[in-house]
């Protein structure tokens, strides 16, 4: 019965809490563990991905913005220095 119906798979290394037995189930391509206890899991990248953002919100377009306003604060106190300094004159 503690014959695996894979002998050459790996096994899945996952472990009962009940009973402290290994999984006998086959460990999927590249995985530690089998479909059963979350070989699967893991999103696709890319536009496969349910969370995938293009245009505006993408992590290069918040980037770029970010930036963009830092450069904008940055101007504005370098403005407020020079008008201060030609007030006191």
């Amino acid at each position: 019965m503690n014959e695996c119906c894979f002998p050459n798979a790996r096994q899945c290394s996952a472990r009962s809490k009940r009973t402290g037995c290994q999984c006998r189930a086959p460990a999927l391509t590249g995985k530690r563990v089998c479909r059963f206890h979350g070989g699967r899991a893991g999103a696709p990248s890319g536009p496969r991905n349910g969370q995938y953002r293009t245009g505006r919100f993408t992590k290069v377009a918040r980037a770029e913005r970010r930036y963009v306003r830092e450069l904008i604060r940055q101007a504005k106190s370098l403005e407020v220095a020079i008008v201060g300094r030609l007030t006191e004159v």
